[in-house]
């Protein structure tokens, strides 16, 4: 996964390197052709610009004296520049002489704006050619000349035929240099590129190894070894986030395997001893004859025990409904004191036979919206386990209120005194660690972790506290529930 996850950076990371070097090389090659481009066209254009002051009209004819001048570039025989000369009324046409007969092409610009074109020499060459037109120079008349001739002299300048210069020039030297600067800046770019990736690479390496290490203590870890916790040193901050996810989710699988190992021994253990029990009753019934009385009452044993370990095979069975979301709820408006009002006898018979006093304080009207069958299994599990884990004679305080709200439910019986530790384990399955909380010997200890999970089925929470040392107190409480009418106080 690590492998192809640094393969991913890698390949992600040099698409992105590439394509922002080929850019950058793309731009910066366009602007140098562009800057040389432009330096090459400003000499060519100054070159037509010299030729074109050496063209003057004289008496209404165009003259030149650039062979005068004698520019060398125009008369040497290796790779010489040309112009070319055309009058508008068809009169005048000057060549450089390393034309001959042949002609450029004809391009019409002006003088502050001429116009260049990229074309092939008459011999072969690549070149640039530039083309302006203008009128020709006039001499100013001599003002001691007569006012007869200098009024000839410029009748004949106004009547000046404009001319059509044309100078070209090879582009071989431009064009190597330019192929070599492509050249350079394709290996320097190159270059770039590949070092970048190595860099990358290395990087990638170095910033994954702590991942590396943490996926292979990862694969490391069996079943029986889930108390192993991942240690990554010098592990970047990110990493380290993964790294205490994992541990996390360790000890909560840790935890999960723990606590199904005690319930299962737990059930090995609940279910061993009403086990036990019936084969050794029925054993003793069998080692001699016995009378008909003897044997129903063995009978009634076996069928006692035979129901408790039903209701412990029932109850976990209702665990694992509830946990796997496979029990069905309904709900409807339930009266909460209208309830427990109903539940008021069954309770007081239950606590006579303990001799434990029972005391009741309920507002009316507290209405919730809930599955009443579910309800009232949960009330009957607290009920009973208040009464007959009630440490002395009592009193078991039973109250029902709205608080902010909501429908509090609270359940208050004597009690011996409960360490932070075991109060945290007052809902776990077959938990019974306070010895005046299992007395009886007949429950498995299921009560109150089947009455957390219907609670959280339907929405309630249920919580246990020990406000006092010698008080235990559950409460369960519904979230904004709406009441008919305002709540008043009865007692009973």
């Amino acid at each position: 996964m690590l492998k192809t996850l640094q393969s991913r950076l890698l390949v992600g990371t040099a698409i992105g390197s590439v394509v922002v070097l080929l850019l950058s090389g793309g731009l910066l090659n366009g602007l140098i052709r562009r800057s040389m481009q432009a330096d090459f066209d400003d000499a060519l254009r100054g070159e037509a610009a010299t030729l074109a002051t050496l063209i003057e009209s004289e008496n209404g004819l165009v003259q030149s004296s650039m062979a005068e001048h004698g520019f060398p570039q125009f008369v040497r025989e290796d790779r010489p520049d040309y112009y070319q000369i055309w009058s508008d009324d068809g009169k005048f046409v000057e060549r450089s002489t390393q034309l001959k007969d042949r002609d450029l092409i004809k391009i019409v610009g002006s003088l502050e704006q001429p116009e260049f074109q990229t074309t092939t020499l008459p011999d072969g060459r690549p070149g640039r050619v530039v083309g302006v037109r203008f009128s020709p120079r006039v001499e100013e008349p001599d003002p001691d000349e007569p006012d007869a001739v200098r009024e000839k002299i410029n009748s004949v300048a106004k009547e000046s035929i404009p001319v059509s210069l044309v100078v070209a020039r090879d582009t071989v030297d431009l064009n190597r240099t330019l192929a070599n600067l492509g050249f350079f800046l394709l290996v320097v770019f190159a270059g770039m590129i590949a070092l970048i990736l190595a860099t990358l690479a290395t990087l990638t390496r170095w910033a994954l190894r702590p991942m590396g290490d943490a996926a292979g203590q990862i694969a490391d870890i069996r079943i029986g070894d889930l108390a192993r916790r991942i240690r990554v040193l010098a592990a970047p901050k990110e990493v380290q986030t993964v790294v205490d996810g994992v541990n996390g989710l360790l000890d909560r699988v840790h935890m999960a395997f723990e606590r199904e190992r005690a319930f299962s021994a737990n059930v090995a253990h609940e279910l061993r001893t009403p086990l036990a029990g019936l084969r050794s009753m029925m054993e003793v019934s069998l080692l001699s004859p016995r009378e008909a009385t003897d044997y129903r009452r063995t009978i009634e044993q076996c069928l006692e025990t035979n129901g408790q370990t039903e209701s412990i095979v029932s109850n976990l069975l209702s665990l694992a409904r509830l946990e796997n979301g496979h029990c069905a709820f309904s709900g409807e408006r339930v009266v909460v004191d209208e309830l427990l009002d109903e539940m008021k006898a069954p309770t007081h018979q239950l606590a006579a036979t303990r001799g434990v006093q029972i005391h009741w304080n309920l507002s009316n009207h507290l209405v919730i919206f809930t599955d009443p069958r579910k309800l009232r299994s949960i009330l009957e599990n607290l009920l009973e386990n208040a009464v007959e884990h009630c440490h002395g004679a009592g009193p078991v305080e039973i109250s029902a209120n709205r608080k902010s709200g909501d429908v509090a439910i609270r359940i208050a019986n004597p009690s011996k005194h409960l360490s932070d530790d075991q109060l945290s384990r007052v809902f776990d399955r077959f938990w019974r660690g306070d010895s005046a909380r299992c007395q009886t010997g007949q429950h498995s200890g299921l009560g109150l972790a089947i009455c957390q999970e219907l609670a959280k089925a339907l929405g309630a929470s249920l919580k246990a506290t020990q406000p006092s040392p010698s008080l235990f107190v559950i409460e369960l409480q519904f979230p904004r529930s709406e009441s008919v009418l305002p709540p008043t106080e009865k007692s009973g």
